[in-house]
C-alpha cells in the first residue's frame, strides 16, 4: 500500500502547487527507459516491421526463403524477413523431451535475416542485416508442464455421442471454472516477475545505389544484454508426482484456503540490469562512432498497482574526445494505480540528472486510461 500512497501524494502535491506543472501524457509508457532486448534483432537493426515473417521449419524451406532475398545475379531483393531456429532444423522438429541436454540448451537460439531499401534525396540505400538472440529462463506458458497439469486436473470431460444435447452448466462445471481460475491466478503470479537472461546481436551492411551483395559495406553493429533477478509472493508448488500436485491445486481452489488468499494478493518484483552497445559506421572516411548505454530498474507489480525506480547512463562517441553534452544520466520513478475496473491512473517523474533540473514539477506527467501504462 505504501507505493500507492506515494504515487497519490505525488499527484496531490502537483495539483496543489501548479496546474500548469502537470502534463496529461496519453503515451506515458514511452517515458520509461527501453530495457528490452529485441525479439528479432535483424529487424530492429534496419528499423523495419515486416507484415509477414518467413519461419522455415526445414532446410528446403530455408533455401527457398533465402532465394527470395538474393537474385541469381547476386543482387539484394528488398523485403526479405526471415527468422529461424537452427536446432529445430537440425533435429527435424523433435519434441523437447526427446532431445539431448546440449540440444535442449541450444534450442532457444534464434537467427534472423532482413533486407530493406531506403530512398533518401534520390539515393537508394540497399541494406542487409543479420541477427541472433538467445534466451534463458524467461517464462513460457506453453512449456510449463505444471500449468498443464493444473488445467487438466480441473477439466471434467463429458462423453457425448452424435445427436446428444449439450448439458446445462452444473455444479461440476462450476467447480471446473473455479479451478481454471485458480490456474490463471498461479500463472499470473508466476509471470509477474521471473528470472531471465537475454542476449542479442545484429550486424548490418549497406550499399548506396548498388544492389549487388559484393558492394555492401558495414553499416551498424549492435549488442543487447539483460538479466532479471525476481522475487514473487507466491511460487507454483512443486511435487514429485501429478497426484500430489493435483491435491495441492484443489487446496488452493478452496475458499477457506490461506494460500488462495495469497494468490488473490499476488505480487512480484525484480531487479533488471541492462546493457546496450552500438557501433555506427560512416559512409565516408570518418571513424566509426561507439555508443554505450547501461541501466538498472527496480520494480514492484501487483494486480492493482505498481511502482518502479530506474536509472541509466548513456555515453555517446565512446572513446572519442567527449564534451558535457554527450553523456546523459536519465533517472525516473513511475507507476500506476487501478482506480476501478477499467480505469488506471499512471504517474511518471524524471529527467536527466546531469541537467540539474531533475526534481521540478514540470517533469511530473500523468494519464488516466483503460489499461495500465507501464507493463
Amino acid at each position: 500500500m505504501r507505493s500507492g500512497h506515494l504515487m497519490l501524494s505525488m499527484l496531490l502535491v502537483a495539483v496543489a502547487s501548479s496546474a500548469q506543472a502537470q502534463k496529461n501524457n496519453p503515451k506515458l509508457g514511452d517515458l520509461r527507459l527501453d530495457l528490452s532486448v529485441p525479439s528479432v534483432p535483424a529487424f530492429t537493426s534496419l528499423d523495419v516491421q515486416p507484415s509477414s515473417v518467413s519461419k522455415p521449419g526445414t532446410v528446403r524451406e530455408l533455401v527457398v526463403a533465402l532465394s527470395n532475398g538474393v537474385t541469381r545475379d547476386g543482387e539484394l531483393q528488398s523485403g526479405l524477413a526471415l527468422e529461424v531456429s537452427p536446432m529445430k532444423l537440425a533435429t527435424n522438429g523433435q519434441e523437447a523431451g526427446t532431445l539431448s541436454a546440449v540440444a535442449t540448451a541450444l534450442t532457444p537460439i534464434q537467427l534472423s535475416l532482413a533486407t530493406n531499401a531506403v530512398v533518401t534525396e534520390g539515393n537508394t540505400s540497399n541494406q542487409l542485416a543479420f541477427g541472433g538472440r538467445y534466451t534463458i529462463g524467461r517464462y513460457d506458458p506453453a512449456r510449463d508442464l505444471k500449468l498443464a497439469e493444473c488445467l487438466v486436473s480441473f477439466l471434467n470431460p463429458i462423453q457425448l455421442k452424435v445427436g446428444d444435447e449439450i448439458p446445462e452448466p452444473s455444479e461440476p462445471r462450476e467447480q471446473s471454472d473455479a479451478g481454471l481460475d485458480t490456474c490463471r491466478k498461479i500463472h499470473r503470479s508466476a509471470n509477474l516477475a521471473n528470472r531471465g537472461f537475454e542476449i542479442a546481436g545484429a550486424y548490418s551492411w549497406a550499399a548506396v545505389n548498388d544492389p549487388r551483395v559484393s558492394a555492401l559495406r558495414p553499416l551498424k553493429a549492435s549488442v543487447w544484454g539483460s538479466f532479471s533477478l525476481p522475487y514473487n509472493s507466491f511460487t507454483a508448488p512443486t511435487a514429485a508426482d501429478s497426484e500430489a500436485y493435483r491435491k495441492l491445486i484443489q487446496e488452493l481452489s478452496s475458499t477457506t484456503s490461506t494460500k488462495s488468499q495469497e494468490l488473490e494478493g499476488a505480487w512480484g518484483g525484480d531487479l533488471t540490469v541492462f546493457l546496450r552497445y552500438d557501433r555506427n559506421h560512416s559512409r565516408d572516411a570518418a571513424p566509426a562512432t561507439n555508443d554505450l548505454f547501461g541501466a538498472l530498474r527496480l520494480s514492484y507489480t501487483s494486480d492493482s498497482r505498481g511502482i518502479f525506480l530506474e536509472a541509466g547512463a548513456r555515453q555517446k562517441d565512446l572513446g572519442e574526445a567527449t564534451d558535457q553534452g554527450k553523456l546523459e544520466a536519465p533517472i525516473g520513478i513511475g507507476g500506476d494505480i487501478r482506480l476501478s475496473n477499467g480505469t488506471w491512473l499512471g504517474l511518471f517523474f524524471g529527467g536527466d540528472a546531469r541537467t540539474g533540473n531533475l526534481f521540478v514539477l514540470s517533469n511530473l506527467q500523468w494519464a488516466v486510461g483503460e489499461k495500465r501504462f507501464f507493463e
